[in-house]
């Protein structure tokens, strides 16, 4: 997809992912294992983050993980009840040592 940015200079194409571009960034996205969860968090690792796959479901969270990691991004998937204090801290810690930071957060899981 190529989209128009236009400038004083004239008009110039930039495609979607130089608009997107995520390289570098850091992402935990919750009820990653199916639904928009799962696209979210395919669509951050095509836009070049590295994504943390988080479900209750962690065979699922497995599955996304791996075709992240097939797009050659880094992905961990994280077993976690967002309605549990101890498992979001867990998610938070186990991300964070993974990939140093967390730039990017979608609180996806539905309760």
């Amino acid at each position: 997809m190529v989209v128009k940015k236009v400038d004083r200079g004239g008009e110039n194409l930039m495609s979607v992912k130089e608009m997107f571009d995520l390289s570098g960034e850091k992402a935990i996205v919750t009820g990653a294992a199916q639904g928009l969860g799962e696209q979210m968090a395919l669509a951050l690792a095509e836009a070049g983050a590295d994504v943390a796959v988080v479900d209750v479901n962690i065979d699922a969270a497995c599955r996304v993980t791996d075709h992240i990691r097939n797009i050659d991004r880094d992905s961990i998937a994280i077993k976690a009840d967002v309605t549990k204090v101890a498992d979001v801290e867990n998610m938070v810690k186990v991300a964070q040592d993974r990939f140093g930071k967390i730039d990017i957060l979608i609180n996806n899981a539905g309760i």
